[in-house]
């Protein structure tokens, strides 16, 4: 017995600093099951113990029974699909990643709940995005207000877009943010307002990042070239699947509107951009289907014209078995390196000339598959 108070007695008068060396070494769980309860003196230095890191994921009862009793601790909180969390004591917080939040936990996000807060990470929401888009743009009205002054990162993901607000300021600290705008214009008024050298990127959807290798007018380029290839699917000529801003989701299910092609994953490379969607053509023979096509930006993009593929099989003069285009007269001047011209050429006109040629095969001399182009001029009901 005298043995055991021996010990706890040199335990109790070893020095603070001693403990905050041992307690910075350990888990935030490890540390309240080892040492919490034994006294007050070693309670209290656990009190004082700053710059833990935890995490709560799917309302687990004794992450958030730790979040309850030693908020003060924390000051990386890492959230994902916990509703019951309740974020209003973490006044030492730093970070902060919610997945899957509730609008009250949106909320919640507020400088005088989180006046050291540094980095913010939001992905996705537990309720619809149309209900969720008051509690996002009173957020961002903060964020952009410099509500939180410390803030260096900021990005926000599956959310869907965000409206310019007219009294945004800015945040004075911010050097990385990511917010998909509702409009270019949006995106062109928040720019002015970032602090000088913060990295805006608009990615509205988690997916791998193609473009950071990319400057900004190379990703205003691309950005302006997607959404003119959006726009050829109100002309019923082309569906975006994949891109840098439109992930791709379930590769085990059909795309939409069609179930002739299958949308795979693509070995990625990280030397270029790659997007991929259906071409839609109009003409008898293959108005009945989509075709899957990937075009792949090199490096050198728009300076290098692109690489075409078409990832489903189609039976036609112009295009060979292995998928590729041919460089002779047939109308694909785009894929001839000196008939390319980086400030004329876009993306939306590839693709119409794609579907062009497929409706109207070229059936001179030079073909790319020679026995289809005879099939096709001499037995076109055959074909």
């Amino acid at each position: 017995m005298s043995n055991d108070k021996i010990s706890l007695t040199l335990l109790e008068h070893l020095p603070v600093e001693i403990f905050l060396q041992i307690f910075a070494l350990l888990p935030l769980q490890q540390l309240v099951t080892s040492f919490s309860g034994l006294n007050f003196y070693i309670d209290s230095i656990i009190q004082s113990v700053r710059g833990k890191n935890h995490g709560i994921r799917y309302n687990d009862t004794d992450a958030m029974k730790l979040l309850q009793l030693f908020p003060t601790l924390i000051d990386r909180l890492v959230i994902v699909n916990a509703d019951m969390i309740d974020l209003k004591s973490l006044i030492n917080l730093r970070s902060l990643t919610l997945e899957y939040g509730t609008k009250a936990q949106l909320n919640t996000i507020r400088p005088h709940y989180f006046p050291k807060l540094q980095i913010l990470h939001i992905k996705a929401l537990r309720a619809t995005l149309k209900n969720s888009m008051k509690n996002i743009s009173d957020l961002f009205q903060v964020i952009l207000s410099n509500g939180f002054p410390q803030l260096r990162i900021c990005t926000a993901l599956d959310i869907g877009t965000v409206p310019f607000g007219d009294t945004w300021i800015g945040s004075s600290s911010l050097q990385i943010l990511n917010l998909k705008m509702k409009t270019d214009q949006d995106y062109e008024k928040l720019l002015l307002k970032l602090p000088d050298g913060c990295q805006l990127t608009t990615y509205e959807k988690s997916s791998i990042d193609y473009t950071t290798r990319l400057s900004f007018s190379e990703r205003k380029r691309l950005n302006r070239e997607l959404l003119n290839l959006k726009q050829l699917e109100l002309e019923n000529k082309f569906i975006l699947d994949n891109s840098p801003v439109a992930p791709l989701f379930d590769t085990n299910k059909p795309p939409p509107r069609f179930n002739n092609s299958r949308m795979t994953k693509r070995p990625l490379r990280e030397d270029v951009t790659i997007i991929q969607g259906r071409i839609l053509p109009q003409s008898e023979l293959c108005c009945r289907a989509s075709f899957l096509i990937e075009i792949v930006l090199p490096r050198e993009y728009p300076f290098k014209c692109p690489e075409i593929t078409l990832l489903d099989p189609i039976y036609h003069p112009n295009i060979s078995t292995s998928a590729t285009y041919c460089g002779c007269w047939c109308g694909f001047g785009f894929a001839v390196a000196d008939k390319y011209r980086p400030t004329i050429t876009t993306l939306s006109s590839i693709i119409k000339t794609i579907i062009h040629i497929i409706d109207s095969p070229f059936i001179g001399e030079e073909s790319h598959n020679p026995e289809r182009l005879l099939v096709y001029r001499n037995d076109y009901q055959t074909f």
